[in-house]
């Protein structure tokens, strides 16, 4: 079984590719690889959710309470 770490890492590799893949196809050009690009992007978000949650849940070393990202 992959690890959230091993996750996010294709994750961010999928992201990677259709940048490139719009960079130099003229994204402009093919509304529907602009779609896909934002398919990757919420799924990068999503992962990078869920460790955020497990560090929460889990109360981890360096994080005695939720930061404040708010200030």
């Amino acid at each position: 079984m992959d690890s959230i770490f091993d996750e996010i890492k294709m994750e961010v590799g999928e992201v990677s590719k259709e940048a490139l893949e719009n960079h130099f196809s003229g994204y402009y050009k093919n509304a529907g690889r602009l779609t896909n690009y934002r398919k990757e992007l919420v799924q990068v978000a999503a992962v990078a959710v869920a460790m955020i949650e497990c560090l929460d849940r889990n109360d981890n070393d360096g994080f005695p309470e939720k930061p404040n990202i708010r200030s």
